[in-house]
């Protein structure tokens, strides 16, 4: 897991988060199948960038496979 808010991104086995500056936005894709802190700690890090940039919603990405 490699979770860095100074460079807005985090990306793990199962999620990448990331704060898009040219469109204002989080983008959050899900990998795979996940649960517990494999879910708790990207949407929490999606938070945080959301109340960093105070912004209103994220964008969730889903990979069906």
């Amino acid at each position: 897991m490699n979770r860095d808010i100074e460079k807005n991104e985090f990306d793990s086995e199962f999620s990448n988060v990331r704060y898009m500056p040219q469109d204002n936005i989080v983008f959050l894709t899900w990998k795979k199948f996940c649960c517990f802190d494999d879910y708790r700690n990207p949407t929490t890090f999606a938070l945080e960038l959301l109340i960093n940039y105070k912004l209103v919603a994220q964008v969730p990405f889903f990979i069906k496979s």
